[in-house]
């Protein structure tokens, strides 16, 4: 896997020349790896994204404490009068600029407004190329620190029930299929739990996990408990505005 490469030659390297080295924006999944390829190195890793809750990480191989990673945010503003870019205007946006998806973190999105966190080396290029989203035109500033409040993500809390927390039942609830419907789209890959496609219909979902089905979003489990029916009520975050 060239991201579990990638990841082991940072942590050797940082071993070896007893300095920190910073790995690009990683998902959840390759921040697991990146954990794992320091502790095989016997070296100190530490993980950030800009703020406490982000999804997106940059590793921080070999460092002591505190580490001044190489990552900026940005402030977009637009004009509601112009439409209002999603964060997949957004990222595509960032993207067309031909840079690679680990140069950019997390996207959050608010009234007018969003926050982009992106790799510092590329902080300038992409305030002074990126000024529409979508259709959207918009300004982006660099900021020197952190508002003090930050958007929270769009999307709409809904509870149900399962019989048992197996990744085809908790699919079909979330995005009301039926079980055999769940299962196919579990068999044609097009499930990812922890950013990591699967394929088995039995493996187990825990709570903190993010779930995405292809083509139809992804959603966050936030609490699962027991009911007296022998039931499973579920929590969910669906991401998105629909």
């Amino acid at each position: 896997m060239e991201a579990e490469r990638y990841l082991k030659s940072l942590a050797h390297t940082a071993a070896l020349r007893r300095g920190v080295r910073f790995s690009r924006f990683l998902d959840p999944a390759e921040a697991a790896l990146a954990t794992a390829a320091a502790r095989e190195e016997g070296v100190e890793v530490s993980l950030f994204g800009g703020y406490g809750e982000a999804e997106r990480v940059v590793a921080a191989f070999g460092a002591q404490e505190d580490p001044e990673y190489p990552l900026c945010c940005m402030e977009a503003r637009w004009s509601s009068r112009a439409g209002a870019p999603r964060h997949r205007d957004l990222l595509g946006a960032q993207m067309a600029l031909g840079l690679d998806r680990g140069c950019f973190g997390d996207i959050l999105v608010g009234e007018e407004r969003a926050y982009l966190f992106v790799l510092k080396e590329l902080c300038a290029y992409i305030a002074l190329n990126l000024d529409r989203a979508g259709n959207v035109p918009i300004a982006l500033t660099p900021l020197d620190r952190l508002p003090d409040a930050l958007p929270r993500p769009v999307g709409r809390t809904v509870r149900g029930t399962v019989s048992s927390l197996r990744l085809d039942a908790v699919v079909a609830q979330i995005w009301s299929l039926s079980r055999s419907g769940a299962q196919e789209a579990i068999a044609r890959e097009k499930v990812k739990l922890a950013h990591i496609p699967r394929n088995k219909c039995d493996v187990q979902v825990e709570t903190g996990e993010v779930i995405s089905l292809k083509g139809r979003g992804r959603a966050r489990i936030l609490s699962h408990t027991p009911t007296k029916k022998g039931r499973i009520a579920l929590e969910i975050f669906i991401y998105g505005n629909n």
